[in-house]
């Protein structure tokens, strides 16, 4: 049986979460409105904002705040401006968040695991493939690479670029219902994971505020909506929560 995850006092396990991706600061009022929009995570994106400081700043200001409603995960992407402190950037984020994302295909991951481990953070890792869907023996070497690291989540997201690939990632998904997985396929073809998935096991589903970080991928109160209608766990634990 799936052990239950915990970020701060939310849950992943028991029933679907929604991810809100936060890439500016937002006022409280705004913020607490995210909570009655479904989001019980915040996936802060350091990179997104005007400098990293301004991110880490922004972050510890949340865990301070709202450390106690939201189950807080930290990321930086590496882009030419991230890469020169995104070591120093991920372990400031690991001494605040609940949890840190690492890529997959960052070529100092184990290092980066190690580090927010050694400062007592969860650490997601996190595999992006924006062209296709790989085989299952791919997919696999994935999550193994996350078992190694002793990584607490092992995200993957692929390209659906038909039915099969979608139906490959869903086999996946069910073949390994008890590891933390996240799993998303992007695309037209994959539009459905966004909310099957979460109803299969996956962890974790990540709505927009403004526009889409990835193809095919839905708001926040697009996911919010239809998870009320199709998963009547989701639904009563946000009763519970907004009764």
């Amino acid at each position: 049986m799936k052990s239950v995850l915990q970020l701060g006092s939310i849950e992943l396990g028991p029933v679907p979460r929604l991810a809100a991706i936060l890439e500016h600061p937002m006022d409280d009022a705004a913020l607490l409105n995210l909570a009655r929009r479904g989001a019980t995570v915040l996936e802060i994106r350091i990179d997104s904002f005007d400098s990293t400081g301004q991110g880490l700043a922004y972050l510890k200001e949340l865990k301070s705040r709202f450390g106690q409603q939201f189950g807080l995960l930290a990321t930086c992407r590496e882009t030419e401006e991230t890469r020169p402190d995104r070591a120093a950037v991920f372990q400031a984020a690991a001494g605040i968040a609940h949890a840190i994302d690492i890529e997959f295909e960052s070529p100092d991951r184990e290092a980066l695991v190690q580090m927010g481990h050694a400062a007592g953070c969860r650490v997601f890792l996190s595999s992006h493939n924006f062209e296709k869907t790989p085989a299952q023996n791919e997919l696999l070497r994935i999550l193994e690479e996350s078992r190694r690291l002793n990584c607490e989540a092992c995200k993957i997201a692929v390209y659906a670029n038909d039915m099969r690939d979608m139906q490959r990632l869903s086999h996946f998904l069910l073949t390994h219902f008890d590891d933390h997985l996240i799993t998303i396929a992007m695309g037209p073809n994959g539009l459905s994971s966004r909310i099957m998935h979460p109803v299969l096991g996956s962890l974790v589903s990540y709505g927009y505020l403004e526009k889409p970080n990835a193809p095919g991928q839905l708001s926040l109160d697009e996911l919010h909506e239809t998870m009320m209608k199709f998963h009547p766990g989701y639904a009563q634990d946000y009763a519970n929560r907004f009764p």
